[in-house]
């Protein structure tokens, strides 16, 4: 009741009423039907993905361990958050480390600011350049929006570039044309709030339009002993997107959005006067947009091609660290069938980046501002050596940027399909992970011994650095068992060279700042090299009319080496869980009511120290009359709290069993 009194006091239903109002002053059209509303399996296997070769194909038919989340699995999932959806894909491991903060990894090398995965939302990046990481704080996208998420488990380097190493996540928005009329939402619970509204009309007779707005409000996790853990947060973002279809062949978009927020922190931020390393209740504030503009030419038997630009600008400022970075991205890619039985898609782009930073005693860079550019070119050949049967994928993609130079990352991969209902395939891929601008320029004092002097442990940059490089082999199968049963079946085996870990250097004494202090530092270098191997197994059952069953299991075994051995190899590899389980089952009830329910369980972190655990996910719905659904949705319920990941950081958090109910209403 605390909660719900609180929602009530800080706008919520003000800002409910004066969207429905606003709305009802315009002649909107009525909203469409879904597409993607109980689809039946067969629907479901002839679905588009096009993450995985950048043109349109049926997920039956892609080279690669590839999922789909749509639009109904959101819904029904109850999750709110991008990352909290994305632990629907099988192989995924996401860990929420605290209210505000996520791990999200595929294929090991798990963290806060894991950086071998690369993520978009409609073919525009969302990971930091200064990490390589994401921001998952940032990425609050406006879910009833989503055309569906494709994940890509394996490297994706040929066609995405550098950072797409073991896995790529594509955030698919749908058109203006799609998502005509209204829709009002409001969710209240135990552990989050907010509000969302979304208009879409008509600009003309083949334009369309959409504006939304949506308010997040997050309460705090806790400490191991149950304490409130200062990380409480809140966001709010709104945006606009217009689609024009200036010909039968030429689609415009036009996208636009902005958001900010601000999250409590609970951090270490080292002094050199006692106490030494405190861990200080504090607040960063998030404030990040976007400009894009699209232009889609599509024909049926020549070259079809997509030109796209944006403008994305990211700021934060916290007690110890702030950071500004812009980005402006340039991109062509097209396709066309230059001879009988290929298909060929090929693309340049650059993209630049500037940043700006404010040193802190923890975190200095040197330089503080800085711009750097990458250039790209990538080029592919579908070829069909029995046609509708068996075809040939080899490709490359070359890069050029201002850490490591000049990378290329080709792979070829052979699909085999002996009819509609199966299809097996193998890869061999090379992807490349870039030095970022943390470890290149940045110098970080993470603790303080006290002591005379006092010990600075410290990690130094390394402007020579090397690409982390992966040769990746995979293999796959995907069967329609059954009219009412599907399975999906990936192996990997891995090989890493040139990781980036800090190693020990040479102690010193440093004057200033002052008291004069010694400084133990660690530098980064490509030190560390490995191997993973595993698979993902996930099937797909309708049992019965208005059923559906889905589960999904992930194997991983990771074995690292330093050199020297020891450094930090066993800690790294045990980030990421073993093994992993989900099971999934939603039904359809008499009177408009709808049940789903989610198991997941997550192998313990043995480099950390974190036990396994089970989470139950419950969700009751109803529509009492078209377009209005209210659903109560129970997270976490087996445990009060548990941990899912520790940072080093920040103090160690635990993530709370919580309850929630929502109204949405499109009209």
């Amino acid at each position: 009741m605390h909660a719900v009194g609180r929602i009530l006091r800080r706008g919520l239903v003000p800002a409910m009423l004066a969207a429905a109002a606003a709305a009802r002053a315009h002649e909107a059209p009525a909203p469409p039907a879904n597409p993607y509303a109980q689809l039946t399996l067969e629907e479901l296997l002839a679905l588009d993905v096009t993450s995985v070769s950048r043109r349109p194909e049926r997920l039956l038919d892609a080279a690669s361990a590839v999922a789909v989340i749509t639009p109904e699995d959101i819904r029904r999932s109850g999750h709110t958050s991008l990352p909290e959806l994305l632990r629907l894909a099988p192989g995924l491991s996401v860990a929420r480390i605290n209210s505000s903060i996520w791990s999200v990894t595929s294929r090991g090398f798990a963290g806060e600011h894991a950086n071998m995965l690369l993520v978009m939302v409609d073919g525009r990046s969302v990971y930091s350049p200064l990490f390589s990481g994401v921001f998952w704080d940032e990425q609050d996208i406006f879910l009833p929006d989503v055309e569906r998420v494709e994940v890509v488990r394996g490297p994706g380097g040929t066609m995405w570039g550098a950072n797409a190493v073991n896995g790529v996540i594509n955030v698919i928005s749908r058109s203006a044309k799609e998502t005509q009329g209204n829709l009002v939402q409001a969710i209240g619970g135990t552990e989050e709030w907010g509000g969302a509204a979304r208009f879409g009309g008509v600009l003309g007779e083949n334009a369309w339009y959409r504006v939304y707005g949506q308010y997040r409000g997050y309460d705090n996790s806790v400490d191991p002993g149950g304490a409130g853990f200062h990380d409480a947060w809140h966001h709010a973002r709104g945006g606009l997107r217009a689609d024009w279809e200036a010909t039968p062949q030429d689609t415009l978009t036009l996208n636009a959005e902005y958001g900010a927020g601000r999250a409590g922190e609970y951090a270490y931020l080292p002094t050199l006067t006692p106490p030494s390393t405190p861990a200080v209740e504090t607040a960063r504030d998030l404030a990040s947009g976007f400009l894009l503009a699209r232009w889609v030419h599509d024909t049926p038997d020549g070259l079809d091609w997509t030109a796209q630009l944006y403008y994305d600008r990211a700021g934060r400022d916290s007690a110890g660290f702030g950071a500004v970075v812009n980005t402006v991205d340039l991109s062509l890619e097209g396709r066309f069938q230059p001879l009988e039985g290929h298909d060929v898609v090929f693309g340049l782009g650059y993209r630049t980046i500037q940043d700006a930073i404010d040193s802190t005693f923890l975190i200095q860079a040197d330089p503080e501002r800085r711009r750097t550019g990458v250039a790209s070119a990538f080029l592919q050949d579908t070829l069909s050596i029995v046609p509708d049967r068996l075809r040939l994928i080899a490709g490359a993609k070359a890069e050029h940027n201002d850490y490591s130079g000049f990378e290329i990352q080709p792979s070829g991969r052979l699909l085999w399909t002996p009819d509609d209902r199966q299809t097996a395939w193998a890869a061999v891929s090379r992807a490349v992970r870039t030095p970022n601008r943390y470890e290149s320029d940045f110098t970080m004092n993470y603790a303080v011994a006290p002591g005379a002097p006092p010990t600075v442990l410290r990690t130094q940059p390394n402007e020579d650095l090397d690409a982390v490089d992966l040769l990746a082999v995979e293999a796959g199968y995907r069967a329609r068992l059954l009219d009412d049963l599907f399975f999906d079946l990936a192996l990997f085996h891995c090989q890493y060279e040139d990781l980036i870990i800090s190693q020990a250097s040479p102690p010193f004494l440093e004057p200033a700042p002052p008291p004069p202090h010694l400084v133990v530092p660690s530098t980064y270098r490509n030190a560390m090299h490995g191997t993973s191997f595993g698979g993902e197994l996930a099937a797909t059952w309708h049992p019965a009319d208005g059923w559906r069953v889905v589960a999904s299991y992930s194997h991983l075994h990771m074995r690292l080496r330093s050199e020297p051995p020891g450094e930090n190899a066993e800690g790294l590899a045990g980030d990421s869980p073993a093994h992993q389980f989900q099971i999934r089952a939603g039904t359809d009830l008499p009177h408009g009511l709808a049940a789903d329910a989610a198991a997941y369980f997550v192998d313990d972190l043995r480099g950390q120290g974190v036990d396994a655990y089970v989470r139950l996910d419950v969700r009751l719905a109803w529509k009492p009359v078209e377009g209005l659904e209210v659903s109560l949705v129970g997270r976490n319920l087996l445990e009060a709290r548990h941990p899912e990941f520790v940072s080093y950081t920040m103090p160690a958090a635990e993530i709370q069993r919580s309850v929630y109910a929502a109204v949405t209403w499109q009209f």
